[in-house]
């Protein structure tokens, strides 16, 4: 179903040659005390985009969500065709460069060694939608620093068989500095970077449900990744628990048993506790409480979480996934209201959900009057 993997594997095979994967992608979320930060999305085949007659691994986007006191300010999701994109890699014997281009929007990843084996990255996202006449407009770029994750304890499986997750770097602090159509933001917040790699569908890979949540310490980033699957003779949930800290040293905890707290149902469908518990047989409880909803849809829900483990708390993101709802057609005009494209046709009703939240009703209105 999925399976942790080091830099190593995920760097020889993201760029292989003779294996197109289903999907992939770059990922990076920022958050800090008040709510703000930003999820920010690098991808090919993403499962998320409305149906289409091009083959998803030759489709790629950008996905980048600014959020505001705990609120989506500003949403964008734009795809391109491959004709528009360009992955390039500079190596020495110290440092990778690593490039992924997608239309006017650039994401550079830096790996460079340091002292005792260790190894830093640097990651440069700039976004440049430079028409500022267009709702989806915005400029400016997210960095962040950190050390490299390379311990983690995982298995090594062929690419043509799994789903393979590549947590990069955390418990590290981006800077965002951005404009759209309604205003600068500034930002500083915990960060956390990771990839995710596969040759199989998402929908194909036995995944009936899973919930990732990420909560930066001051002193080391809790990641927890909950999972089920479809297959009734495997029905024994994967769970993976870790922390990292501020050198990338990854520590994975046993889980002892999980419990789910009053679930609620969206009006999509939907079902998601507001509150898990979970014991570890080698380090202390953690409890995830949801703090609020950020994004909500029939196969993907997003929130922000209060995490506790012992006496410590802090805030982060929680994405909860339904693989099995994916795709189905009634679904499909609905996403393309978010989705902007390149050179086709949106929806008429994208102003709704996508660009300034502020100023999304106006929008709508404005293209309705013939004015």
């Amino acid at each position: 179903m999925i399976h942790t993997v080091p830099i190593v594997d995920e760097e020889s095979l993201f760029r292989a040659k003779d294996i197109q994967p289903e999907f992939s992608w770059w990922y990076v979320d920022v958050l800090d005390a008040s709510g703000n930060g930003c999820v920010c999305i690098f991808s090919q085949g993403l499962p998320f985009l409305p149906g289409s007659p091009v083959e998803r691994s030759q489709r790629f986007s950008l996905n980048c969500v600014l959020y505001k006191d705990g609120k989506e300010c500003f949403y964008l999701l734009q795809e391109f065709p491959e004709s528009a994109v360009c992955f390039e890699q500079i190596s020495t014997d110290i440092e990778s460069v690593e490039t992924w281009t997608i239309g006017p929007h650039r994401f550079e990843r830096r790996i460079t060694q340091a002292n005792e084996g260790n190894h830093n990255i640097q990651c440069l996202i700039e976004l440049d939608s430079s028409d500022d006449s267009l709702a989806h407009y915005i400029q400016g770029s997210i960095q962040l620093s950190g050390s490299l994750i390379q311990d983690i304890q995982g298995l090594e499986v062929p690419l043509s068989r799994e789903h393979q997750w590549t947590p990069l770097t955390t418990q590290c602090i981006a800077t965002i500095d951005v404009t759209t159509q309604d205003e600068e933001l500034s930002i500083n917040g915990a960060a956390y970077h990771d990839s995710n790699i596969s040759n199989v569908l998402l929908n194909q890979l036995n995944i009936d449900h899973w919930w990732w949540a990420r909560c930066s310490f001051a002193h080391r980033t809790w990641i927890v990744y909950l999972l089920k699957s479809t297959n009734q003779v495997e029905s024994s949930p994967v769970y993976i628990v870790a922390s990292v800290d501020r050198l990338g040293r990854w520590k994975s905890y046993d889980v002892e048993s999980m419990d789910v707290v009053q679930r609620k149902r969206s009006i999509y469908g939907l079902s998601l506790p507001s509150a898990w518990r979970i014991n570890l047989l080698d380090g202390p409880p953690i409890t995830m409480q949801v703090q609020s909803w950020l994004d909500d849809s029939p196969f993907y829900q997003r929130v922000l979480v209060k995490m506790s483990v012992g006496s410590e708390e802090a805030r982060g993101y929680l994405e909860h996934v339904v693989p099995p709802r994916l795709d189905i057609p009634w679904q499909q005009p609905f996403i393309r209201m978010k989705t902007h494209f390149q050179d086709q046709q949106g929806s008429f009703f994208s102003p709704l959900f996508t660009g300034p939240a502020n100023s999304r009703w106006s929008r709508q209105i404005s293209q309705c009057i013939p004015f």
